[in-house]
Order: C-alpha cells, then sequence, then structure tokens
C-alpha cells in the first residue's frame, strides 16, 4: 500500500513497485489452480450400537485465490454482510504503513 494515497502498489514486470498495472507488465507465474495430486480417505468403526464415521480430503500443489478472504475486506459491502478485523488496519491518512489500502483506493 502507497503510504502517500492508501492506493495498492504492484511489481512491474522489472520488479519495480508501482501504482498502475498494465497488460505489458503481467506475466505467467508458473502457478495454476489445478492441484497435483488431490483424494480422500475415510474411516468407519463400528462396536455395540455405536457407530463412528469419518473421511479427509486434502490436495496437494495447488494456488487458488482466497475468495472468503476477499468477500470479508471488500468495502463496498459494509454494512450488508461480516468483515474481518483486518479491515480495520485500511489505510487512513498519509503516512499510514499497512498491508490493506484505503476503503477508497482509486486503483483497486
Amino acid at each position: 500500500v502507497n503510504p502517500a494515497n492508501g492506493n495498492m502498489l504492484f511489481l512491474d514486470i522489472d520488479g519495480n513497485l508501482t501504482e498502475d498495472i498494465t497488460t505489458n507488465d503481467q506475466r505467467a507465474t508458473g502457478k495454476n489452480i489445478f492441484p497435483d495430486y488431490q483424494g480422500s480417505f475415510g474411516f468407519d468403526a463400528d462396536y455395540k450400537n455405536f457407530f463412528f464415521t469419518t473421511q479427509f480430503n486434502y490436495t496437494i500443489g495447488v494456488y487458488r485465490s482466497d475468495f472468503d478472504l476477499n468477500g470479508f475486506l471488500d468495502p463496498t459491502a459494509i454494512g450488508q454482510f461480516r468483515h474481518s478485523r483486518d479491515i480495520l488496519r485500511a489505510w487512513s491518512q498519509p503516512g499510514d504503513i499497512t498491508d490493506v489500502p484505503s476503503l477508497n483506493a482509486t486503483n483497486a
């Protein structure tokens, strides 16, 4: 976050901080949304009228966006939905050092 105005900062293709990200600056990261491995396993036990069952799911080697966290930090939904306490760290005045941009950042 730019401490001067609260806008988000990005890394351009040369690794420099910028507020403007253009198509020319975008590059492949080598990450994708498809897991290398995924699966599940379960366990069932039955003893004298007591039954226990469980299931475990896993994924390995996947990169995904946390859309839930994105929603919890969305300033346009204030008053409509629950929010993370992290939104209280949003930039509010020049000189603030934070990782949450201004609630009205112009490049969000």
